[in-house]
């Protein structure tokens, strides 16, 4: 049940939708496209009228064969596992190269095998400039790729010129590096029996990563890393389980740039020290009948408010 929950959200915090204008920098994007309750599919459930019923009616589809369809389309990202320094490439590039690959087309295996290929290469070649598009691809049976967009650029520099000596990273001087996502995703083709009704995704994400380093006692080491991202999303699921549930609507707007000038220190020993990366944040949840009148809403800027409302909505 956590798992789920945690997906939806995450879902919601690292999409994105298509912007109609190009951002000054890759974190200022637009807001995600909002998903009006006229414009889902009817739950045919009563409306959760607080945040314990949404979140038990949305914990409900963990057991829902159409839900565990859409999981099994992503396997464990790459880059998934980096800490929040690589957030602003990661989710981006990550988003698609967790994609099960098996489920869509040869145009979408030909993008991916460059860009895995030029990944590859990136320690000779000390850059990199790739962008992938796809549209109307369904990813598994009941969820389709919109529209989706990445576009992603990074740079290295050596102190002597060559490629990297990835053994010692001797010769590491610098590197920089900015990723934007653009993404629009709907289900399709759902079953009549399945508690999940209608879900929609749409958000605007990007950022920018630079990283420099020092020499301590003759060791290269990273130093000054600076970030700066934006997020913006909506997820929108129409849902029925066991009767509860109504058309729940999740947007999240996410901000942060942070600056850390000695990384290793930050994030280098057993209890690595993240609060560099605690964003701004407005999260908010609306509960919508098949009618579209409002059951619940509720709006958190606090991150910490939030995780403990979650915790004690999910408590048995």
């Amino acid at each position: 049940m956590k798992r789920l929950l945690f997906v939806l959200f995450a879902t919601a915090l690292i999409l994105a939708s298509c912007a109609d204008n190009t951002p000054a920098k890759p974190s200022d994007v637009a807001a995600a496209a909002a998903v009006a309750p006229a414009a889902m599919m009817s739950s045919g459930a009563t409306p959760a009228a607080d945040l314990k019923t949404a979140v038990t009616a949305m914990a409900g589809l963990s057991a829902d064969p159409v839900m565990a369809d859409i999981m099994s389309q992503f396997t464990s990202a790459p880059v998934a596992s980096v800490s929040p320094a690589k957030a602003a490439l990661s989710k981006a590039v990550g988003t698609f190269l967790s994609l099960n690959a098996k489920s869509l087309s040869s145009n979408f295996s030909d993008q991916m095998t460059k860009v895995q290929t030029d990944i590859k290469n990136f320690p000779t070649s000390k850059s990199l400039s790739e962008s992938i598009t796809l549209s109307g691809e369904s990813v598994g049976q009941y969820l389709k790729l919109t529209t989706a967009t990445c576009d992603f650029s990074a740079s290295m520099v050596t102190s002597d010129g060559a490629a990297l000596n990835t053994s010692t990273m001797a010769n590491f001087k610098s590197a920089s590096g900015q990723a934007t996502l653009k993404l629009v995703a709907d289900s399709q083709n759902l079953p009549g029996a399945s508690a999940l009704k209608d879900l929609k995704v749409r958000v605007n994400a990007g950022g920018t990563e630079s990283i420099g380093s020092k020499t301590v006692s003759g060791n290269v080491q990273p130093a000054d890393l600076v970030i700066d991202y934006g997020e913006s999303a909506v997820v929108a699921i129409s849902v029925n389980s066991a009767g509860k549930g109504g058309k729940i609507v999740v947007k999240a707007d996410v901000k942060n740039a942070a600056t850390i000038p000695d990384p290793t220190t930050a994030f280098g020993g057993k209890d690595p020290d993240y609060s560099a990366f605690a964003p701004s944040i407005s999260v908010s949840i609306t509960v919508y009948s098949d009618s579209g009148a409002t059951a619940y809403t509720n709006t958190w800027t606090d991150m910490a408010k939030l995780q403990a409302d979650m915790t004690t909505a999910m408590a048995k």
